[in-house]
């Protein structure tokens, strides 16, 4: 051999050495495939940001909208003509107003009542831990009036929805808040069914000397979370929230968003997606002002634990990379924050890269959307974080509940029902919820007691 190899001229060495290093390339080649194998799929040529995000608006992570067992309830009811149900701006930021409205119309369904068409408290601009004072905004100021009473026309025919301009001068108004009776049987003890609530509302018309034969209008005390959602007919707890669906100037702007994300970084996301998978963490870091203001974060005790900005971004991490994912969408209200994460991922091992509506919108789009209220521009998150591949939420925050029970929902409706999501705090006592899909972190006592049975999805 050795005779042989003397004997070759320079090329034929050089060509020798290099049939040789071949195999050993194509080894470490593989490998390397193998190890890179549970990142994401890079698709070969860029998307259409417009046709993209038209498409992903079509799509919703619950579709398709089934008005079936939305028609068989309201037909079950006893409709009373004269009858109209008002309630009186209710408060709260989306993940509350969006729980309060969806309670608010059931239990006019079950009463058999017609509705003025809802609108809210805004929150203070100054301070948005004030959130009681604001000014009057009408129901297209967080949701899509056209598709709520296009699908609730559909969907329940019997019920009639008013413009409050329309009937207040042609209505009787009774005095007092009519109290919806809770249709929860798992929180006091007592049971209470559809009759009940009924009678309930009978005996506060009568004692009013209300007239059936009268146009009349009562106000309704705003709940929250007061409907037993798990114990309703199969196939109404998962279609009734979709007749409430964001305003659609925000949802252009998540569709722009969802985009620019599939298309800059180049992420393995199809428009028609109702949730992507192996794309990318969304992390609602919850360390607004109005956070603080609320005592969210002083000292833990057994049933109530805030987590800071430390825990917070360490466990979405942590999270994110269990999951192998190395983009992250971050939903936030404060940019001071935000940068902060920004740093401190970017230190991670791995690095993981943070990303925002803020950093995935072109300039005139951000400079048009910085320009709608605090809690306009978190609907953007909200539909976004709907879809993202896992989701990390806060335990202390309705609208962290509210998306990750709506993907529990989209679990069951695939076949994967998790029935031990919220006996985690069992395991570790820093996490309420935990499906595989989403976690939350912290404790809440109001949200984890309520949330279980009677958050919409």
């Amino acid at each position: 051999m050795h005779q042989r190899v003397r004997g070759l001229s320079l090329t034929g060495k050089i060509a020798l050495v290099v049939l040789s290093l071949i195999p050993i390339y194509y080894i470490s080649y593989q490998i390397q495939l193998a190890d890179l194998a549970w990142l994401p799929r890079w698709p070969t040529s860029r998307v259409d940001t417009t046709t993209f995000a038209h498409q992903w608006l079509e799509t919703e992570l619950l579709d398709p909208f089934d008005r079936t067992p939305i028609r068989a309830y309201c037909a079950s009811s006893s409709w009373r003509p004269n009858l109209i149900f008002n309630v009186p701006s209710p408060i709260g930021g989306f993940g509350n107003i969006r729980a309060r409205l969806l309670d608010f119309v059931f239990f006019a369904i079950e009463a058999g009542a017609a509705i003025v068409l809802p609108g809210m408290i805004i929150r203070s601009e100054v301070d948005i831990h004030d959130i009681w004072s604001g000014s009057h905004g009408n129901f297209s100021f967080m949701f899509d009036e056209d598709h709520f009473i296009r699908s609730m026309a559909d969907a329940c025919p019997q019920m009639r929805i008013h413009k409050l301009w329309e009937v207040e001068r042609a209505v009787t108004t009774v005095e007092g808040i009519y109290p919806p009776r809770s249709r929860r049987v798992d929180i006091g003890g007592e049971a209470c069914s559809w009759a009940a609530s009924s009678e309930q509302l009978d005996r506060w018309l009568s004692d009013r000397d209300v007239d059936n034969n009268t146009l009349t209008m009562i106000n309704v005390d705003h709940t929250i979370w007061e409907v037993d959602t798990l114990s309703l007919p199969e196939g109404f707890r998962e279609n009734f929230p979709m007749v409430l669906r964001t305003s659609l100037e925000t949802r252009r702007y998540a569709g722009l968003v969802m985009a620019n994300l599939a298309s800059k970084h180049e992420l393995d996301i199809k428009a028609s997606d109702e949730l992507h998978q192996e794309a990318f963490y969304g992390a609602h870091l919850r360390t607004e002002s109005d956070t603080v203001a609320a005592g969210w974060f002083l000292p833990p005790t057994e049933l109530e634990y805030g987590v800071d900005f430390t825990a917070q971004t360490d466990a979405y991490l942590a999270h994110a990379t269990q999951n192998r994912l190395q983009a992250m969408y971050v939903a936030t209200g404060n940019e001071t924050e935000f940068d902060r994460f920004v740093e401190k991922a970017a230190n991670y091992v791995p690095p993981i890269e943070i990303l925002s509506k803020w950093t995935l919108l072109n300039s005139s789009d951000a400079e048009a959307l910085s320009k709608l209220h605090w809690d306009q521009q978190a609907l953007v998150d909200y539909e976004v974080m709907m879809k993202c591949s896992v989701f990390g939420g806060f335990a202390k925050s309705s609208f962290s509940f509210g998306i990750a029970v709506a993907r529990n929902a989209w679990l069951e409706g695939h076949g994967r029902p998790i029935g031990h999501a919220w006996r985690m705090k069992e395991i570790d006592p820093h996490v309420a919820y935990d499906d595989g899909l989403s976690r939350i972190l912290g404790r809440n006592q109001l949200n984890e007691e309520k949330c279980p049975r009677g958050c919409w999805p």
